[in-house]
């Protein structure tokens, strides 16, 4: 009888721990999609310029304060976000209002890892 119990509680350990830790060979669709959106936003790196940046993100409200970092929404998901700063040809940080134009040859400086937040609305 002890031994038929023993038996029983190692088969349902053996059951039970084979579904733990079980990794699907193949991501979903959705991680898929997500994980390109995640490469596409890790795609911009320190010294890359305006125009690159633009490629992928857009501007989401000008300057946040005066440290010079903008706000990026990814084109593809609005709710992947970067913070980058950006500097002039000479290296001096870019400080525009929401009207100016960013200039074509400026380099991101600094970039944070992307995020998620809820796109702005109107």
């Amino acid at each position: 009888m002890r031994a038929l119990i023993i038996a029983f509680v190692f088969a349902a350990l053996t059951v039970s721990a084979g579904d733990v830790g079980v990794v699907a060979s193949k991501p979903s669709s959705h991680e898929q999609w997500l994980q390109e959106r995640l490469n596409e936003a890790r795609s911009i790196k320190i010294g890359s310029t305006s125009t690159e940046l633009a490629k992928h993100f857009t501007f989401d409200g000008g300057p946040n304060g005066n440290s010079g970092r903008y706000r990026c929404d990814l084109v593809s998901c609005p709710s992947i976000k970067i913070d980058v700063v950006l500097v002039d040809s000479s290296g001096q940080k870019i400080s525009l209002s929401i009207f100016d134009k960013i200039p074509p040859d400026s380099q991101v400086s600094s970039i944070s890892k992307p995020y998620l937040e809820e796109p702005l609305s109107d």
